[in-house]
């Protein structure tokens, strides 16, 4: 994280920022059929001031900041969304959104296509993920997607509570739009440190039933998890589906309601050994994909 840490070493300024310009023409190149519009913002990177300025916190004291800047990034897409659909009337039944450092796949398969970085696959949507994507949203404009359904955020790659702000998904648009909202602007602080105060929250048993699990688990009080504390205050649920590995059988194309047990936090129809087994055929498809490139 940028800024001071809880030691009160210094730390040096954070490196200047990478022009924006190539991944722009490169995203326009490839959409160049379906794009409306791209747009690039003058930014600057916060001086020591801005850094010392915000409040440690969590398990790693980090430095609030950084998600702060990350959700105004969200809640501008979000508005080019509500700007575009009001222009032309397009109607956008499904919102999915991901941080752009995903990389090429090509280069490092396993380890999300990022040279050097510990980031993974399994934590942005899947090919399972956008099959659950479209048939959710197919069931909404059929008008046959249950109500409970409507109101869920769907963090990739489920189930981790780790690195959830990589990529999150809900169909129809609102919970995705309410709990971004719940952290832009003015708002971060009432969601983050008032009443109770977020870190409370995940830390209490409560936290635990929020989000489905077992009474003894605790979400981690790291920067990202504060998507959860986002979610209570926008009366969001956070969803259950199971969306990772590939999407070649019936049952991933099929889902509409969540493979977890209620309580147990394991997938229906199998505990871990199911998982494993999963998480396995996934990394040997990943390494079959990577010699039909060869």
């Amino acid at each position: 994280s940028l800024g001071p840490q809880s030691d009160g070493k210094a730390q040096r300024e954070p490196p200047p920022a990478t022009p924006s310009q190539p991944c722009v023409d490169a995203i326009q190149r490839v959409l160049s059929d379906s794009l409306a519009a791209v747009s690039v913002e003058a930014q600057t990177s916060p001086n020591r001031s801005q850094l010392a300025a915000e409040r440690p916190w969590g398990t790693a004291r980090e430095n609030m900041l950084n998600m702060r800047a990350q959700m105004e990034g969200v809640a501008r897409g979000l508005e080019l969304v509500r700007r575009h659909s009001a222009a032309t009337g397009v109607r956008y039944d499904a919102l999915v959104r991901f941080r752009a450092d995903y990389g090429d796949p090509t280069d490092h398969p396993i380890n999300g296509g990022i040279k050097g970085t510990k980031i993974r696959n399994d934590v942005f949507i899947s090919r399972a993920g956008w099959c659950a994507v479209r048939k959710r949203a197919l069931a909404l404009t059929e008008g046959t997607l249950p109500q409970d359904l409507r109101n869920e955020f769907v963090t990739c790659g489920h189930p981790h509570f780790l690195k959830t702000d990589f990529c999150q998904w809900s169909v129809p648009p609102e919970p995705l739009t309410r709990t971004v909202h719940m952290l832009h602007g003015d708002a971060f602080e009432r969601t983050i440190y008032g009443g109770d105060g977020c870190a409370a929250f995940l830390n209490s048993s409560g936290g635990a039933e929020f989000v489905h699990m077992r009474p003894s688990f605790r979400i981690p009080v790291f920067s990202e998890s504060v998507l959860f504390c986002a979610m209570r205050a926008a009366g969001v649920t956070p969803s259950d589906l199971v969306d990772f590995g590939e999407c070649h059988c019936k049952r991933h194309c099929k889902v509409l309601r969540p493979l977890h047990g209620s309580k147990t936090g394991r997938p229906a129809g199998g505990g871990r050994g199911a998982g494993a087994a999963r998480a396995a055929a996934e990394r040997r498809a990943a390494k079959d994909r990577l010699a039909a490139l060869a």
